[in-house]
């Protein structure tokens, strides 16, 4: 990938899009970016060209023709609504921002409106899958319980063939806001305990398990994506899973102990069916990403951090 790199980014602004905007630019000082977000979170840069998009309500001709007038090398999709149950009024919203606005992508290439070289990567999820049939490898059977799944299954099917797919699971950083909720929260607490006050512990399920995957790992291994990958590799899905099977209270717990807490005296590990009742939610999404750590290997590229060495690096680096 040379230096005249063009990226457009959906989602730029993102917990995922703005990691993969600064690793773009560590990586490719004069890479050309067009930013899409509906804030502008993006670095400030000469080389970096912000549009505010509201993909729900703007025109998308007038998004389409920025795209097709900035003629990028990449398309790099990262926008998506993410709730694992909207309520039936979003549903519409869930599929338009999932599915069919990548479809509009896809066709751009499909129609020959972007150059001849244009590949896209779009970001699907763990949620794809039951949760009963662990662990998933790409070519696993997909048979999703939740809107989330069900919409994004949609954009995989409207993809696949015409962009380099790749699945997230559940993702931890200071910034996003499943992690940085209990990091303040535990913060929170040990200032209670050191005034001698009371504290209501941090609940976290302990039987739902994802290979949680560090945003920044997650972001870098995208670049070497857009660095390596063969045209064969753009018309393949891909899971981008941690290396390790964890549940939220494991996360929690190794953050604790990244913090110097005991995890006895900050979080109580629950059931899922004792917060969250009438809703069948997946319980083991753990993926297999053999094929991806074997396709980083083969680049020279580094693979995830396992969980420790991720939520040390999180901490370190703090919010991006």
């Amino acid at each position: 990938m040379d230096d005249n790199l063009r990226v457009c980014i959906f989602g730029a602004s993102g917990f995922v899009g703005r990691r993969i905007v600064r690793e773009i630019l560590r990586r490719h000082p004069k890479a050309e970016i067009l930013a899409l977000s509906r804030l502008n979170k993006v670095p400030v840069a000469s080389n970096i060209t912000w549009h505010s998009a509201d993909l729900l309500k703007d025109d998308w001709t007038d998004i389409r023709d920025k795209i097709v007038s900035f003629k990028p090398k990449w398309i790099v999709m990262m926008a998506a609504l993410t709730l694992y149950n909207p309520p039936e009024t979003e549903w519409d919203n869930y599929f338009m921002m999932n599915s069919k606005i990548p479809a509009l992508v896809a066709n751009l290439k499909n129609c020959n409106q972007l150059p001849d070289d244009a590949q896209i990567l779009w970001a699907s999820t763990d949620m794809v899958f039951d949760g009963d049939h662990a662990p998933y490898s790409s070519s696993s059977e997909r048979s999703p319980l939740t809107i989330y799944g069900i919409s994004k299954k949609s954009g995989e099917d409207a993809l696949l063939g015409s962009a380099l797919v790749v699945r997230f699971p559940q993702l931890y950083g200071l910034g996003g806001t499943f992690f940085q909720n209990i990091y303040d929260n535990l913060l929170k607490n040990d200032a209670k305990l050191n005034n001698g006050e009371t504290i209501e512990k941090i609940k976290l399920f302990g039987d739902e398990w994802r290979s949680v995957a560090l945003g920044s790992d997650v972001a870098r291994i995208a670049v070497d994506f857009l660095e390596h990958a063969t045209n064969e590799d753009c018309n393949k899905v891909w899971n981008f899973g941690g290396p390790s099977r964890v549940s939220r209270f494991e996360l929690g717990a190794a953050l604790a102990e990244r913090l110097g807490f005991r995890k006895e005296s900050m979080l109580e590990e629950v059931a899922t069916a004792s917060i969250i009742k009438d809703v069948k939610r997946p319980a083991d999404l753990t993926m297999d990403s053999t094929e991806t750590y074997e396709k980083l290997s083969s680049w020279g590229c580094a693979l995830p951090l396992s969980l420790s060495e991720g939520v040390k690096k999180a901490v370190d680096e703090g919010p991006v």
